[in-house]
């Protein structure tokens, strides 16, 4: 696990809606864990929100914040899930 992955992991679901679409459709924690795992891009919780951070720091512009704030607000939800 790393926050490298996490990064990656964000930078992907701003273009690959086929993997957010299995993400929404996995049943629970263990079955998204078990895609990301399969795509290569396991993270922790803390490693996703320190990559998320540091990604924030380097947002050129209000949109491309704005972006990664829906990304992490759409992520959240399926944590809670």
């Amino acid at each position: 696990m790393s926050i490298a992955n996490a990064q990656r992991f964000v930078r992907r679901m701003m273009t690959d809606a086929d993997m957010r679409k299995r993400l929404n459709k996995a049943q629970d924690h263990n079955a998204r864990q078990t895609i990301l795992l399969e795509e290569e891009l396991p993270f922790s919780e803390a490693e996703f929100d320190e990559g998320f951070r540091n990604m924030l720091v380097n947002c050129q512009t209000y949109e491309n914040a704005e972006e990664l704030h829906q990304i992490r607000m759409w992520w959240e939800l399926l944590r809670k899930s």
